[in-house]
């Protein structure tokens, strides 16, 4: 992995700097670097560009057209770390929900592990149902554009959202971590576990579909 590019991976000079610059830079470290982008099961892709033990730098691109989810559509999900996020080009929706426990009605609420390294096609994503099941209602609501940041904080339920009409790229900063499982709400009719593994494409592929 080239050393100039991860280098300038900071959130002080994310927030500075121009998003038609950090997609350049982003560009240039792929066609160099040839990462493996992994496909998210909400149907977008990762490509890593930096981890280090205290954080996660990631490029996500939401491609126009219909997106394939995989193994379940529970949108709605909680991260262990905080996600800080600047949209680079296009548009996205967050929104962030607060839950409560239900008895009828509401979701199902899947706890969510890896086995092996996340970042890594071979890692399984094992999701298993719990017994809550919560309602969500809708906290905060943004709707972003190039050069804005939007936060979760860890453990709290949101949604990001971009329509298929829409070519969405967006640079992720994922710290401090805490302790916690993550969570999904899932959907009625889905087995009580549900096991896949994240499909892979090449940088190059990433680079093409963010049209950059």
């Amino acid at each position: 992995m080239p050393a100039d590019f991860p280098l300038n991976l900071s959130a002080e000079y994310v927030a500075k700097e121009q998003p038609s610059a950090l997609l350049g830079e982003i560009k240039n470290y792929i066609l160099a670097a040839q990462p493996v982008a992994l496909i998210h099961p909400h149907g977008f892709f990762i490509v890593l560009l930096r981890r280090d033990g205290q954080e996660d730098w990631r490029f996500h691109v939401w491609p126009r057209g219909k997106r394939q989810m995989t193994g379940m559509p529970g949108l709605i999900h909680t991260h262990d770390k905080v996600v800080d996020s600047r949209i680079l080009k296009g548009q996205l929706s967050n929104s962030n929900y607060s839950v409560k426990t239900v008895e009828q009605g509401g979701f199902p609420v899947y706890d969510v592990t890896y086995i092996g390294d996340r970042y890594i096609a071979t890692a399984t994503n094992v999701l298993v149902r719990t017994n809550a099941r919560v309602a969500p209602e809708v906290v905060d609501r943004r709707d972003l554009h190039p050069g804005e940041s939007y936060r979760v904080d860890a453990h709290v339920f949101h949604q990001a959202e971009v329509t298929e009409a829409e070519l969405t790229c967006t640079l992720v900063r994922m710290h401090s971590q805490s302790l916690g499982v993550i969570k999904v709400l899932g959907l009625d009719g889905y087995p009580a576990q549900i096991d896949f593994l994240r499909r892979q494409r090449s940088g190059a592929d990433v680079v093409n579909l963010a049209e950059i």
